[in-house]
């Protein structure tokens, strides 16, 4: 693809590359990544950071002296992307030490070293972090930073908390899909109530990119374990069309949820969602838990 100037196509193949350990098959040749994407236009500082992994997999020995250079390229431009970079590499103690002045006044850098803290379970640090954010940071990700320090913390209810005002941060995001960023980061850390209610209000928001059906049964069977017909109901009217034509109308019926599972029904489809102009909506049941909304 380089050599072809298929540079869309091989900046794709790079990102899987740089973020797969020892995604370079064994006696392949690796190009000389960092002196192709110099050669590309509007690449970003994450692309020239990822161009080095393989490179370091490659070359271990060499790894002192690239990720220095990195640091000397990339700290004062890009801090945030330096910083999530260097845990990758095993470096969050390096991270967290280098970000902290950056992390003062730059959203990208705070959030890095934020990372870091709480992945060298640093919990004074990450606590004093949290207590005082830079302007401007984004208040979906404060929100989970803040329960993954309260789960870390053993403190269940505090996380409920964050979760819950993160999805209330994500109703109000008209930019995008802020409940599958929610849904995500919390599954990835076993918070499965708080995973279950943003899988609702991400497809219910109706747009983004969700998993393809049959990952999501755990979530459908859970809602309907509790009860939440209403969520289910308003899920599949959101989902496009099943490959079986008839699996939306049984889908739906509120009173045979339990046999579609069962039966193993096809729920496998396209995991693109329709587009719609707001995440935001009073109807919404899941908006109605977690906000308080005026009577009249």
């Amino acid at each position: 693809m380089i050599s072809a100037n298929a540079n869309a196509d091989a900046l794709a193949a790079l990102n899987i590359l740089g973020t797969t350990p020892g995604g370079l098959a064994p006696g392949a040749i690796l190009p000389d990544l960092p002196a192709w994407l110099d050669t590309v236009p509007q690449t970003s500082a994450r692309d020239h950071l990822l161009a080095l992994t393989p490179t370091l997999d490659a070359r271990p020995q060499d790894a002192a002296t690239s990720v220095k250079m990195a640091v000397a390229r990339f700290l004062s431009t890009d801090p945030g992307a330096l910083g999530e970079w260097l845990i990758t590499r095993n470096q969050a103690g390096q991270a967290a030490d280098i970000l902290e002045d950056a992390a003062h006044s730059r959203p990208d850098a705070y959030f890095a070293r934020l990372h870091a803290l709480l992945s060298l379970r640093r919990m004074s640090a990450a606590e004093a972090a949290l207590a005082a954010p830079p302007t401007g940071v984004d208040g979906v990700a404060i929100e989970i930073a803040r329960a993954n320090f309260a789960l870390l913390s053993s403190d269940a209810l505090s996380a409920a908390a964050a979760w819950t005002r993160a999805l209330n941060q994500a109703a109000f995001d008209a930019s995008h899909n802020r409940f599958i960023e929610i849904a995500r980061a919390a599954a990835s850390v076993g918070a499965t109530d708080a995973a279950e209610d943003a899988w609702v209000g991400a497809i219910r928001c109706g747009r983004g990119q969700v998993p393809l059906y049959g990952d999501l049964l755990p979530v459908f069977s859970s809602l309907v374990a509790k009860g939440r017909s209403e969520d289910l109901l308003a899920m599949f009217r959101a989902l496009p069309p099943l490959h079986d034509p008839n699996a939306q109308t049984r889908l739906a019926s509120p009173t045979r949820p339990r046999t579609v599972f069962a039966a193993g029904a096809p729920l496998r489809g396209p995991d693109i969602l329709p587009g719609a102009s707001s995440c935001q909506s009073h109807s919404h049941p899941l908006t109605r838990r977690l906000l308080p909304l005026p009577t009249a």
